[in-house]
């Protein structure tokens, strides 16, 4: 998914994120027999939401227009780690209602526009 947002130097920016996500089967162990579980765990996350990578990508687009104004240019280059990270935790806290778990989300890139780059 690729995000355009701003940063703290009003820089417009372009960011990559991959995120890897599945069905959460974990919620339903409530004394029901297996086959049972897991068919009202897809029916969750199937049915609760039209288009899981939409959803998604509203989450992580308001990350990021939200965190990196916050953000020179360089500190976000440098703190890639620890905003995949929380925007793991979010993600988690988000979607685990529509019956999927986020297993890594990674920044793939930090594209900034031609005129920095040839500086």
């Amino acid at each position: 998914m690729e995000i355009e947002t701003i940063t703290k130097e009003q820089v417009s920016i372009k960011i990559k994120v991959g995120v890897q996500y599945k069905i959460n089967f974990d919620n339903f162990c409530e004394n029901r027999e297996i086959r049972q579980e897991k068919y009202d765990a897809v029916y969750l996350a199937m049915y609760l939401t039209d288009s899981v990578t939409g959803l998604l990508q509203q989450f992580i687009n308001s990350y990021f227009r939200s965190v990196s104004r916050d953000y020179t240019m360089e500190q976000l280059f440098s703190s890639k780690n620890k905003l995949s990270d929380e925007l793991m935790d979010l993600l988690n806290r988000e979607i685990y209602k529509y019956g999927y778990l986020i297993c890594k989300t990674l920044i793939t890139d930090i594209d900034p526009p031609e005129t920095v780059k040839n500086r």
